[in-house]
């Protein structure tokens, strides 16, 4: 499996998130709540699941696969 690590500009667009991660070839967002800034982006990450989906939320870092 290739993996490719790529670094995006955070808004609070989730449009414009979705887009430069889709852009870069991303497949897969990774956010530490614990970081006021990745916990926001978590937020409204949530509310996006047909983008978004949590794939794992268990450890300090929550992934999620970037869809469509």
């Amino acid at each position: 499996m290739e993996r490719k690590l790529v670094q995006v500009t955070a808004t609070d667009d989730l449009d414009a998130l979705h887009t430069d991660l889709r852009r870069s070839g991303a497949q897969y967002l990774a956010l530490d709540p614990s970081n006021w800034r990745d916990g926001e982006i978590a937020k409204a990450v949530n509310t996006d699941p047909a983008r978004f989906h949590l794939i794992s939320g268990k450890d300090l870092v929550r992934v999620y696969a970037v869809n469509g």
